[in-house]
């Protein structure tokens, strides 16, 4: 598990320049914007084992015994309160208006039947002013749908970043890298048969597959520019997962980091995941 380092963000418009798109005036004009990019480093952890009901404070080899000491002393005390409200003060509103998202959509339209892209996944920002603590709010959304790569962060500057996100990007252990990217959902239902039902129309479902397939397939070649040339296989394709709110496809591609690359390299030129850009990816984008 994580036991120090990096910890934080990637904005999707730091994927832009990379790809050689320019960022929309409107998403560089957007007024409440966080930065591109915020990670911070960190030497210390406690990790929560759930099976075993178990925290574990884990240090990097430069925390001073002093250091320790002191975080276990606090761990140990009391949790005190927290404030336990959070209401947003209007209803979301989108960055869209109904003419100009049908106008974005039907130049993708354009795109897709004159052959430039196979996918497009266009993307909306909902916004609402709020009052309260951005962590209640955080743990009432788990409670209702919790994700594996579910993340709360404070960068600072009054800033919070809640994340309930199903999908890994990018694993890396060694130099083994793992991709597992998700296309194609159905809802969750309370009735058991119908549940699985549901399951059985998503993994059987030929437009779902075709469009796991697409991005199966551009993952692929984004892992090639970094991963050693016959090492990239797919090992699971259309894996249905059931979380507690949707059930998802999901395809696991792997390879071998190449001996000249590090991870830092592996990010930049895979970056932003196919699965949210579409296919081909920089004229999707």
């Amino acid at each position: 598990p994580f036991c120090g380092g990096l910890l934080g963000y990637i904005g999707y418009d730091c994927g832009n320049p990379l790809n050689r798109v320019a960022t929309p005036a409107t998403a560089r004009l957007a007024p409440s914007n966080p930065p591109a990019t915020e990670l911070r480093a960190y030497d210390w952890s406690v990790t929560q084992d759930h099976l075993l009901r178990r925290a574990t404070l884990v240090t990097q080899p430069g925390v001073s015994a002093a250091m320790r000491n002191d975080l276990l002393g606090r761990l140990r005390q009391p949790a005190s309160p927290s404030a336990s409200d959070f209401r947003l003060e209007r209803g979301f509103t989108s960055n869209f208006t109904a003419e100009s998202y049908q106008s974005a959509f039907e130049h993708i339209q354009r795109y897709i039947q004159s052959g430039d892209c196979y996918q497009v996944n266009l993307a909306q920002r909902f916004s609402a002013g709020f009052t309260g603590d951005p962590w209640h709010a955080y743990r009432v959304l788990r409670a209702v749908a919790a994700a594996p790569f579910s993340a709360y962060l404070e960068p600072g500057g009054g800033t919070a970043v809640i994340s309930l996100s199903p999908e890994r990007f990018l694993s890396l252990h060694g130099h083994h890298v793992e991709t597992a990217p998700i296309k194609g959902t159905r809802a969750r239902h309370p009735d058991p048969e119908t549940d699985r039902q549901a399951a059985r129309e998503l993994r059987a479902s030929s437009k779902d597959r075709a469009e796991n397939l697409m991005i199966v397939d551009l993952l692929r070649n984004d892992l090639g520019r970094s991963c050693v040339p016959g090492s990239i296989h797919v090992d699971r394709l259309f894996e249905v997962q059931s979380l507690p709110t949707v059930h998802h496809l999901v395809s696991t591609i792997s390879g071998e980091l190449r001996a000249d690359r590090n991870a830092a390299e592996l990010l930049r030129d895979s970056f932003p995941g196919g699965s949210i850009t579409g296919a081909p990816k920089r004229r999707a984008m």
